[in-house]
Order: structure tokens, then C-alpha cells, then sequence
């Protein structure tokens, strides 16, 4: 059990560490910080508006 516990951590790092390098390039890239900041604002603005419209 305790084996089992360790590969599936080791696994869920290992994706995790591949989605951070993932993230990486892409900041990297020129559009690829457009696209973060967009969705970040969007993010904030959808949140925002849905506290207002209530």
C-alpha cells in the first residue's frame, strides 16, 4: 500500500513538474503571455461581474 501511495505521488509530480514546463514555454513564446494575461483577466473580470450582478 504504501508503494502504491508513493508511485501515484511520484506520478502526480512528475505531471506536475510536465505541465510547469509546459507553462514555462509557453510564457516564453511572445504570444504565449498574451494568451495567460487574457485568461487571467477574463478570470478576474467574469468573478467581479458575478459578485456585481447578484
Amino acid at each position: 500500500m504504501a508503494d502504491e501511495r508513493e508511485s501515484i505521488r511520484d506520478r502526480y509530480r512528475a505531471a506536475n513538474q510536465d505541465r510547469r514546463d509546459d507553462i514555462d514555454g509557453f510564457l516564453k513564446s511572445n504570444r504565449g503571455g498574451v494568451f495567460v494575461w487574457g485568461g487571467i483577466i477574463c478570470i478576474v473580470a467574469g468573478f467581479i461581474w458575478s459578485l456585481v450582478a447578484r
